[in-house]
């Protein structure tokens, strides 16, 4: 958990926050869909670092478990007053993601409280239906770990082990790319059960535009006309893999993250890359039968 302080920097130009900060006012469950390198994750940081909230975050995998998001038990080493160990074990509870989000401890009590689960498709269903009952009206999940835990707080019954969502406070946000898309082995599509507790976006590439600005804000050393060409160039290749991508013809998209290592590589003070080194990188992110295509669309 940390409240973001670095600098995000996030170009707005569809109007995600508006329509984020809505949903979560309103609803306060928020999922977000859209291609890898879309700025999912980007726009959850900018949202808390612009409002103050604090983050608790989480990427999901085929081999997340209950207990990583919820609770376990585990023994741990007893140690003496000098802290030395005393070769005995104790028993005692480690806190997942998803109670630590509810229970804390919160650098500002009075922040708002986002758990973000990015790659929220990739999670096994069983996993995912964890959380059903904390995104609907009961905003509750009973961890049985709990039960009889001497955690304080007010919105935990230690009879019940059951922990509650505080209306306002705790907001839940969820990351997925198109699970549709054959591109994204291992995802999984949520069920009408899931899909009908939240609010969604659709985040999408940014306009050439607002991709240059983004781009600049993080490699101002490309800030001159001859610099600019080039980033025109490369912003360019990026969109016509982002169609050919979408169609199915390519395997992967150039992404904005991409087109910023491209930049910090070619303006390198030490041995900056020249054009074509920039291109071999670019090429082999593709397999070989996808290469010629690319070579193809690039001199278009």
């Amino acid at each position: 958990m940390a409240k973001i302080t670095d600098k995000v920097v996030f170009i707005d130009d569809s109007q995600y926050q508006r329509r984020a900060e809505a949903i979560l006012r309103g609803v306060g469950n928020l999922r977000l869909v859209g291609e890898t390198g879309t700025g999912k994750s980007t726009l959850v940081h900018f949202l808390c670092q612009v409002n103050g909230w604090e983050l608790w975050e989480f990427q999901l995998s085929t081999d997340t478990s209950r207990w990583d998001l919820l609770a376990e038990g585990i023994l741990t080493p007893e140690k003496d007053a000098q802290g030395k160990s005393t070769g005995a074990t104790k028993s005692s509870i480690r806190l997942g993601t998803v109670c630590s989000w509810l229970l804390g401890p919160f650098e500002d009590e009075k922040a708002k409280q986002v758990l973000f689960l990015d790659e929220f498709n990739y999670a096994q269903p069983q996993v995912m239906t964890l959380l059903n009952s904390l995104a609907d009206f009961r905003g509750s999940i009973h961890v049985p770990e709990l039960v009889g835990s001497p955690i304080s707080a007010s919105n935990f019954d230690p009879d019940k082990g059951t922990l509650k969502r505080i209306k306002g406070k705790h907001l839940l946000v969820i990351g997925m790319n198109p699970a549709e898309k054959s591109q994204y082995v291992g995802t999984i599509g949520m069920n009408i059960a899931q899909l009908r507790r939240f609010e969604s976006l659709e985040v999408r590439y940014m306009s050439s535009a607002a991709e240059t600005q983004a781009v600049l804000a993080q490699v101002p050393e490309m800030n001159n006309p001859k610099d600019k060409q080039v980033l025109a160039k490369w912003i360019s290749y990026a969109d016509v893999t982002r169609k050919h991508y979408a169609d199915g013809d390519l395997g992967t998209p150039i992404t904005t993250g991409n087109i910023i290592n491209y930049c910090k590589m070619y303006k390198d003070k030490t041995e900056g890359m020249s054009e074509s080194d920039i291109l071999e990188i670019i090429e082999s992110m593709y397999r070989a039968d996808e290469r010629q295509l690319l070579k193809n669309l690039m001199t278009k």
